[in-house]
């Protein structure tokens, strides 16, 4: 089975280029998620810094279908 089947590449136009996130066949470690983890906490702590921990709650929520 290719993996595409199950997750499809991630495209988005930033600046006038065409972005491309490729899905990987190689299985996340232990440490990926751990760093991935951290990496959303501080983006989080960020976003409640200049926008307030009320307007995250309707972030999330308006845009929850989206990836991260």
């Amino acid at each position: 089975m290719n993996i595409e089947t199950v997750a499809v590449n991630r495209e988005w136009t930033e600046d006038g280029e065409l972005w491309v996130q490729y899905v990987s066949a190689q299985p996340a470690t232990r440490s990926d998620a751990i760093s991935l983890g951290e990496r959303l906490d501080q983006r989080l702590q960020v976003f409640c810094f200049f926008n307030g921990s009320a307007n995250l709650k309707n972030t999330i929520s308006l845009d929850s279908t989206s990836p991260l």
